[in-house]
Protein backbone atom coordinates (compact mmCIF):
# COMPACT_ATOMS: atom_id res chain seq x y z
CA UNK A 1 0.00 0.00 0.00
CA UNK A 2 1.42 3.38 -1.00
CA UNK A 3 0.86 6.21 1.48
CA UNK A 4 2.14 9.77 1.18
CA UNK A 5 2.60 10.07 4.96
CA UNK A 6 5.06 7.15 5.22
CA UNK A 7 8.40 6.54 3.59
CA UNK A 8 10.44 3.52 2.53
CA UNK A 9 13.41 5.36 4.05
CA UNK A 10 14.43 6.59 7.48
CA UNK A 11 16.17 9.90 8.17
CA UNK A 12 18.51 10.80 11.01
CA UNK A 13 18.21 14.62 11.34
CA UNK A 14 20.92 16.62 13.11
CA UNK A 15 20.14 19.37 15.60
CA UNK A 16 21.24 22.69 17.01
CA UNK A 17 21.72 25.89 15.04
CA UNK A 18 22.16 25.56 11.27
CA UNK A 19 25.94 25.71 11.70
CA UNK A 20 25.92 23.13 14.51
CA UNK A 21 23.62 20.83 12.54
CA UNK A 22 25.86 21.12 9.48
CA UNK A 23 28.99 20.36 11.53
CA UNK A 24 27.24 17.30 13.00
CA UNK A 25 26.41 16.08 9.47
CA UNK A 26 29.98 16.71 8.36
CA UNK A 27 31.28 14.76 11.37
CA UNK A 28 29.03 11.82 10.45
CA UNK A 29 30.42 11.92 6.90
CA UNK A 30 34.05 12.12 8.03
CA UNK A 31 33.67 9.43 10.72
CA UNK A 32 31.57 7.08 8.59
CA UNK A 33 29.11 6.43 11.41
CA UNK A 34 26.36 7.98 13.52
CA UNK A 35 27.13 8.01 17.24
CA UNK A 36 24.32 6.74 19.47
CA UNK A 37 23.03 8.86 22.33
CA UNK A 38 20.71 8.29 25.26
CA UNK A 39 18.77 11.54 25.51
CA UNK A 40 15.10 10.62 25.82
CA UNK A 41 15.86 6.89 26.12
CA UNK A 42 14.17 5.53 29.25
CA UNK A 43 16.86 2.90 29.89
CA UNK A 44 19.72 5.34 29.16
CA UNK A 45 21.09 2.91 26.57
CA UNK A 46 22.68 4.48 23.50
CA UNK A 47 20.47 4.54 20.42
CA UNK A 48 20.52 6.13 16.98
CA UNK A 49 17.18 7.75 16.19
CA UNK A 50 15.43 8.15 12.84
CA UNK A 51 12.08 9.32 11.52
CA UNK A 52 9.96 7.58 8.91
CA UNK A 53 8.15 10.81 8.07
CA UNK A 54 8.85 11.54 4.39
CA UNK A 55 11.82 13.85 3.86
CA UNK A 56 9.84 16.28 1.72
CA UNK A 57 7.20 16.90 4.41
CA UNK A 58 9.20 16.81 7.66
CA UNK A 59 10.64 20.30 7.36
CA UNK A 60 7.73 22.30 6.02
CA UNK A 61 8.34 24.08 9.31
CA UNK A 62 11.56 23.51 11.23
CA UNK A 63 10.48 21.91 14.47
CA UNK A 64 12.51 22.36 17.65
CA UNK A 65 16.19 21.63 17.40
CA UNK A 66 15.92 19.31 14.38
CA UNK A 67 17.33 21.05 11.33
CA UNK A 68 17.20 20.09 7.63
CA UNK A 69 20.59 18.35 7.66
CA UNK A 70 20.43 14.59 7.74
CA UNK A 71 21.33 11.12 6.60
CA UNK A 72 18.68 9.07 4.79
CA UNK A 73 18.96 5.28 4.69
CA UNK A 74 16.74 2.48 3.43
CA UNK A 75 14.20 1.31 6.01
CA UNK A 76 15.00 -2.28 5.01
CA UNK A 77 18.70 -1.74 5.69
CA UNK A 78 18.00 -0.07 9.05
CA UNK A 79 15.65 -2.90 10.04
CA UNK A 80 18.36 -5.43 9.18
CA UNK A 81 20.65 -3.51 11.56
CA UNK A 82 18.10 -3.73 14.39
CA UNK A 83 15.96 -0.61 13.89
CA UNK A 84 12.41 -0.77 15.19
CA UNK A 85 9.61 1.77 15.68
CA UNK A 86 9.43 3.24 19.15
CA UNK A 87 6.48 2.50 21.42
CA UNK A 88 4.50 5.63 22.32
CA UNK A 89 2.74 5.09 25.64
CA UNK A 90 2.18 6.72 29.03
CA UNK A 91 5.14 6.48 31.39
CA UNK A 92 3.01 4.44 33.79
CA UNK A 93 2.83 1.65 31.19
CA UNK A 94 6.56 1.07 30.85
CA UNK A 95 6.50 -1.72 33.42
CA UNK A 96 4.27 -3.66 31.01
CA UNK A 97 7.21 -3.92 28.60
CA UNK A 98 9.82 -6.65 28.80
CA UNK A 99 13.19 -5.33 29.97
CA UNK A 100 14.76 -6.10 26.59
CA UNK A 101 12.53 -3.62 24.74
CA UNK A 102 12.21 -0.77 27.24
CA UNK A 103 14.76 1.21 25.17
CA UNK A 104 11.96 1.63 22.59
CA UNK A 105 9.61 3.42 25.05
CA UNK A 106 8.73 7.09 24.44
CA UNK A 107 6.57 8.92 26.98
CA UNK A 108 3.19 9.84 25.55
CA UNK A 109 0.39 11.90 27.05
CA UNK A 110 -2.26 14.04 25.37
CA UNK A 111 -4.02 15.33 28.47
CA UNK A 112 -4.14 19.02 29.37
CA UNK A 113 -1.56 18.85 32.14
CA UNK A 114 1.86 20.47 32.05
CA UNK A 115 3.28 16.95 31.70
CA UNK A 116 1.81 16.63 28.21
CA UNK A 117 4.19 14.79 25.86
CA UNK A 118 3.28 14.01 22.29
CA UNK A 119 6.11 13.27 19.87
CA UNK A 120 4.12 10.96 17.62
CA UNK A 121 4.63 13.40 14.72
CA UNK A 122 8.27 12.28 14.67
CA UNK A 123 7.34 8.69 13.74
CA UNK A 124 10.53 7.65 15.46
CA UNK A 125 12.56 4.50 14.89
CA UNK A 126 15.60 3.54 16.97
CA UNK A 127 18.58 1.24 16.75
CA UNK A 128 20.17 0.30 20.08
CA UNK A 129 23.85 0.79 19.25
CA UNK A 130 26.83 2.92 20.25
CA UNK A 131 27.98 3.48 16.65
CA UNK A 132 25.96 2.88 13.50
CA UNK A 133 28.31 2.52 10.55
CA UNK A 134 26.87 4.02 7.39
CA UNK A 135 25.61 1.80 4.57
CA UNK A 136 26.49 2.00 0.91
CA UNK A 137 24.43 4.32 -1.25
CA UNK A 138 23.08 6.64 1.43
CA UNK A 139 21.60 10.09 0.88
CA UNK A 140 22.86 13.23 2.61
CA UNK A 141 20.22 15.92 3.05
CA UNK A 142 20.86 19.66 3.23
CA UNK A 143 18.52 22.69 3.10
CA UNK A 144 19.47 24.06 -0.32
CA UNK A 145 21.95 24.12 -3.19
CA UNK A 146 24.39 26.44 -1.38
CA UNK A 147 24.68 23.97 1.52
CA UNK A 148 25.07 21.11 -1.00
CA UNK A 149 27.97 22.91 -2.67
CA UNK A 150 29.57 23.60 0.72
CA UNK A 151 29.20 19.94 1.71
CA UNK A 152 30.81 18.71 -1.53
CA UNK A 153 33.64 21.20 -1.11
CA UNK A 154 34.27 20.16 2.50
CA UNK A 155 34.20 16.45 1.61
CA UNK A 156 36.60 17.01 -1.31
CA UNK A 157 38.94 19.07 0.89
CA UNK A 158 38.93 16.36 3.57
CA UNK A 159 39.73 13.70 0.97
CA UNK A 160 42.71 15.74 -0.24
CA UNK A 161 43.92 16.26 3.33
CA UNK A 162 43.63 12.56 4.10
CA UNK A 163 45.62 11.73 0.99
CA UNK A 164 48.31 14.33 1.72
CA UNK A 165 48.70 13.22 5.33
CA UNK A 166 49.15 9.57 4.47
CA UNK A 167 51.13 9.82 1.21
CA UNK A 168 53.16 13.06 1.21
CA UNK A 169 56.43 11.12 1.18
CA UNK A 170 55.39 9.33 -2.03
CA UNK A 171 55.40 12.60 -3.98
CA UNK A 172 51.85 12.40 -5.28
CA UNK A 173 48.34 12.90 -3.98
CA UNK A 174 46.35 9.74 -3.36
CA UNK A 175 43.22 9.58 -1.25
CA UNK A 176 43.53 6.95 1.45
CA UNK A 177 40.35 6.07 3.39
CA UNK A 178 38.22 8.56 1.45
CA UNK A 179 35.12 10.08 3.01
CA UNK A 180 32.07 7.95 2.17
CA UNK A 181 33.98 5.85 -0.35
CA UNK A 182 31.00 3.56 -0.94
CA UNK A 183 28.97 6.27 -2.65
CA UNK A 184 26.37 8.81 -1.66
CA UNK A 185 23.81 11.22 -3.07
CA UNK A 186 23.13 14.76 -1.88
CA UNK A 187 19.53 15.95 -1.75
CA UNK A 188 18.72 19.59 -1.15
CA UNK A 189 15.26 20.61 0.03
CA UNK A 190 15.01 24.19 -1.33
CA UNK A 191 14.63 25.62 2.17
CA UNK A 192 16.17 29.05 2.76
Amino acid sequence: MVRNDLSEDLVHWTKGTYDEAYEALLSICFDGYIRGGNRGVFTKENCVCFTETPTETFHRKTIGNLKPFGVRVSKRWAFSEGALPVIYQPASHIENLADGIKWRHVDFSIDDSEQRRNYTWQREWRIKVNYLYLPKDLTLIVPNKLWAEKLMSDINEENILRGCEDNMDLGYFYTHRPVLSSGFTILWLDIN
